[in-house]
């Protein structure tokens, strides 16, 4: 289950749809601790909810084999896996530095190389919007209408003090966002803050 915050033509998820956004969504996947994130949300005085995403505390991610084969080829491997946490995926450096290169594997994806690593935090904070966003009032620039969006969730962020922390690339106008959800066995966790 997932949803979209706000309202679509034709319920067509795509950003030339969208005739308004209801809220904003920052996923926050490198590892950055929750209680840093809960932190700023109380300081800054916002309504909000934040909850851990499905891979929440997962400790391997995988590489396609690809990406892998044309990363810092004369470094060792788990030299390599550091690297490739730290740089390509934005990892806090905690977390990059217990990484482990721990094979090959393939699933229906495809080949993909398996880095083993400490629990990584992700989750998302909603933060509802006072008004909506109506990117109409570009009157048809969809450029400009996407590009000022991404200027309000960057504000956000830095208001939060967490800009190095969120997915920047999470933050299109009609994003599908997974409903709270957890794996079978992982834990969940889920905060509602009622603002100023």
């Amino acid at each position: 289950p997932a949803w979209v915050f706000g309202e679509l033509a034709e319920n067509a998820r795509q950003a030339s749809a969208v005739i308004m956004v209801s809220a904003l969504a920052l996923d926050f996947d490198t590892g950055v601790e929750i209680s840093m994130i809960d932190a700023a949300v109380e300081r800054l005085g916002i309504y909000a909810l934040r909850y851990t995403t499905f891979s929440h505390n997962k400790t391997q991610t995988l590489v396609p084999l690809l990406s892998w084969k044309e990363f810092e080829v004369e470094l060792e491997e788990h030299a390599r896996a550091q690297a490739y946490l730290s740089q390509k995926g934005k990892y806090r450096s905690e977390i990059a530095k217990s990484a482990r290169y721990d094979g090959q594997v393939r699933n229906k994806d495809g080949l993909f190389v398996a880095i083993a690593h400490v629990p990584v935090p992700r989750c998302r904070l909603v933060v509802p919007l006072k008004a909506p966003y109506e990117p109409d009032i570009y009157a048809g620039d969809l450029s400009k209408a996407k590009s000022a969006f991404s200027q309000i969730t960057a504000a956000l962020a830095s208001d939060l003090g967490l800009s190095e922390h969120y997915d920047q690339s999470a933050v299109d106008l009609a994003r599908l966002n997974y409903k709270p959800a957890a794996a079978p066995g992982a834990h969940f966790g889920a905060r509602l803050f009622s603002g100023g």
